[in-house]
């Protein structure tokens, strides 16, 4: 199975935005994207967290005039987590990282690579998020590409990174969920990922998210780690405290 450090390095990426490293630390911003992990500064996978580097996370942020947000990994350094516990960083959104093995296969004729198709945005926008998937790629050579799979009931999304492929964006309309939508294009993204040279799969699922928790258990897949968010409570709306 792949470390820590190789999955976090292919999540980051994929994903657009701007991104720096400082003290172990990655700092993103994309301001035109929702995601919570393209606009927040994630802590070191292992070791001592440097003085002073939280402090350098509220400038950088501070200098773009955006709001801080810390996502902290559970295999980081745990003096970092009660530090921001008690300067009043409020905690959000536990997440776990689940992965499993994923054996050769051919190419499903269901997989588009490359650019997200019209039909896929779409129905992303059936979601309310129709810019969702318009993501750029960070690095050219091959390294890394996307796929995506749309059916009349489930859309998704993945990436494939040398040997990983991760599954992101995987949801079914209202009405039409449990009826195998979500599995199917859980198959068929996992399948594109094997015949590309993918040995490992993992995607991201919140921990209150039961029913999505039970499908990924039933497909095999188990927790490698978990993470969580800390927001500065000076940086969020009273309705929101």
């Amino acid at each position: 199975m792949p470390t820590v450090a190789q999955i976090e390095a292919a999540a980051h990426r994929a994903l657009a935005g701007e991104r720096v490293e400082r003290h172990g630390w990655v700092l993103r911003i994309a301001p035109e994207q929702r995601s919570r992990r393209a606009n927040s500064a994630t802590t070191p996978v292992t070791g001592v967290v440097a003085p002073g580097a939280v402090d350098d996370v509220l400038a950088w942020y501070r200098a773009r005039q955006a709001p801080p947000l810390i996502r902290v990994l559970s295999t980081s350094d745990p003096d970092v987590d009660r530090h921001l516990d008690a300067a009043g960083w409020h905690i959000e959104s536990l997440t776990q990282l689940l992965v499993r093995s994923v054996e050769p296969a051919s190419t499903p004729g269901t997989v588009v690579t490359g650019r997200p198709p019209p039909e896929w945005l779409a129905m992303r926008a059936r979601f309310g998020d129709p810019s969702h998937g318009v993501l750029g790629l960070e690095s050219a050579g091959g390294e890394h590409e996307f796929g995506y799979v749309v059916t009349s009931s489930s859309v998704g999304r993945a990436v494939r990174d040398r040997d990983l492929v991760g599954v992101l964006d995987v949801a079914t309309l209202p009405g039409l969920r449990r009826s195998g939508g979500a599995t199917g294009v859980m198959a068929a993204l996992m399948a594109w990922g094997a015949s590309r040279g993918a040995e490992t799969c993992w995607l991201q699922v919140q921990s209150d998210n039961a029913p999505a928790l039970a499908l990924y258990a039933r497909l095999g897949f188990h927790t490698e780690y978990e993470y969580w968010y800390r927001r500065w409570l000076a940086h969020v709306p009273p309705s929101e405290k």
